[in-house]
């Protein structure tokens, strides 16, 4: 939940994974995984859809 927090900040895998203190590879890692499992083509779908489903607040 934490990288998608960000994600839905529009944070991008370099700053989410400065800010979680990981590799930029498991940022993007992170990242994949929530697109696909939101079945969402981009980002910023992923961030609405999260919104959309109150999985995460703004």
């Amino acid at each position: 939940m934490e990288v998608l927090s960000l994600l839905v900040e529009g944070l991008t895998n370099s700053e989410i994974a400065e800010r979680l203190n990981i590799t930029t590879y498991t940022a993007r890692h992170h990242v994949s995984e929530i697109l696909s499992r939101l079945q969402a083509s981009n980002r910023a779908e992923a961030a609405a859809i999260a919104v959309k489903k109150g999985l995460i607040k703004r």
